[in-house]
């Protein structure tokens, strides 16, 4: 009597759709902080190549290099934390799958610019 394994109210699979959720959202927390930290080195590298473009001397493109390394890691652990927050309260509040498109969708755009600059910086 009550010593039942499972409650009889018929949560049994809400459960298994919550682990799933969970699931997903860590998996697709560590492919935007996979893809974040490819980000950041395609963020580093364009700096550099603006540097270059801009006549600025191997020291001064050495120095800003590394203040860049230390700032967009910076901001890359910041967004790291901020996604795995904001992943696990859209699995509490049912929008995880929109969640996931808008980060997905900020990560496209931010790709979309750094490859329109490179482009720009190639080809003018």
């Amino acid at each position: 009597m009550f010593l039942d394994d499972a409650p009889k109210d018929g949560t049994k699979g809400s459960l298994w759709k919550k682990i799933l959720a969970y699931a997903i959202y860590f998996l697709f927390w560590l492919a935007f902080t996979a893809s974040g930290l490819w980000l950041m080195l395609e963020i580093r590298a364009l700096i550099v190549e603006l540097m270059i473009v801009a006549g600025l001397s191997p020291w001064q493109v050495r120095g800003f290099d590394r203040w860049s390394i230390f700032v967009l890691g910076l901001g890359w652990f910041i967004a790291l934390m901020w996604m795995e927050h904001y992943l696990r309260v859209a699995v509490e509040r049912g929008r995880l799958w929109r969640n996931i498109a808008y980060l997905a969708a900020s990560q496209a755009i931010v790709v979309a610019v750094i490859f329109a600059i490179r482009f720009l910086i190639r080809f003018s």
